[in-house]
């Protein structure tokens, strides 16, 4: 058959297509979750992944726990474990990497002091994180680590500004992600009004916002005066699931929150729930909770209301919490 001039574009331009659409659209979603346990000196951190399209979980690894509070992420992009660990001096926590292959480690920072939140996006490793060089160490803005240049920088100056960081949350679907930002400021006008007058804490506004991983905040999505206890936002924007009370002396209660109308209805299978993601369809809930009185990862199906067993918290374990990647 002659293929023609006009085929033959046509031919080149759909493959074009296709191929810009393969280099934008997000890789398969996984968790990595982390439990540690041990005592005293001896305690250890263990990392695994859960394939969603598998629905199987493997360990990956595992890394001696010295740090403040446990955090480390399974990277399947880069075979690697990026850790939280105490710098050499015992004054502080640092971000550290294993190479899976090869089993070195190496310190990546030297100016944190603490990390909260921690997970890769492309070729960025995303923390919240507090300076050691920085008036007040309280305050904990986004910053990130390129795995390419070894690059370090926070995303905001906590000496100028105090917004910091309560949750930070990447969007598989979109390779983005969003973040619960509150004023440290705020926070501790209020914390020395209810010391004075031994009230409880009226809590700070929290806000959730979304970020591309250039550091671009877009617009607020949700906006709570609530204690907040953890969110988790839809990949369709249209919905949020979370937990608050109205000071930290109360009961945290589980909402789902209709973005568009407002409207708000309890969210009741699990008894506790520490952390949440949607699937990337939204049809399916990856839960760390407890679930007729055990502890663990579970997959809640949104249409049959079927609750599947993921990963039950190991005796003498804890998980600690988990992070939904791409790879």
């Amino acid at each position: 058959m002659k293929i023609t001039r006009h085929i033959l574009w046509l031919i080149l331009s759909l493959a074009g297509l296709l191929m810009l659409a393969a280099c934008n659209s997000p890789g398969k979603p996984y968790l990595s979750i982390l439990i540690t346990n041990g005592e005293n000196e001896g305690m250890r951190s263990h990392v695994y992944e859960y394939d969603l399209s598998t629905r199987k979980t493997a360990l990956r690894g595992e890394f001696k726990y010295t740090a403040q509070y446990p955090l480390g992420i399974y990277d399947a992009v880069h075979n690697k474990i990026f850790y939280i660990a105490r710098n050499g001096d015992g004054k502080s926590d640092q971000l550290f990497s294993m190479d899976l292959k090869t089993k070195e480690t190496k310190q990546l920072t030297t100016n944190l002091f603490a990390v909260n939140e921690l997970f890769v996006s492309g070729n960025e490793v995303i923390l919240a994180a507090a300076s050691r060089l920085s008036k007040d160490n309280h305050i904990k803005p986004i910053a990130s680590y390129n795995i390419d240049t070894n690059k370090f920088r926070f995303w905001w100056d906590p000496d100028k500004d105090d917004t910091t960081v309560f949750l930070l949350k990447y969007n598989s679907s979109k390779d983005n992600f969003d973040v619960a930002l509150y004023s440290w400021g705020d926070f501790f006008h209020k914390l020395e009004i209810a010391n004075e007058k031994q009230k409880p804490l009226v809590p700070p506004t929290y806000t959730v916002y979304e970020y591309e991983p250039d550091g671009t905040r877009k617009e607020a999505l949700f906006t709570t005066k609530q204690e907040l206890g953890f969110y988790a936002l839809s990949n369709k924007k249209d919905e949020i699931i979370y937990s608050s009370a109205i000071n930290i002396n109360k009961p945290k209660t589980v909402k789902i929150h209709d973005l568009k109308t407002g409207k708000e209805q309890p969210f009741t299978v699990f008894s506790t729930i520490s952390n949440l993601y949607y699937e990337p369809d939204d049809q399916a809930l990856l839960v760390l909770g407890i679930y007729h009185d055990q502890r663990g990862v579970y997959r809640y199906d949104r249409t049959t209301q079927k609750v599947e067993q993921v990963l039950l918290e190991p005796e003498k374990s804890y998980i600690n919490d988990f992070q939904m990647m791409t790879k």
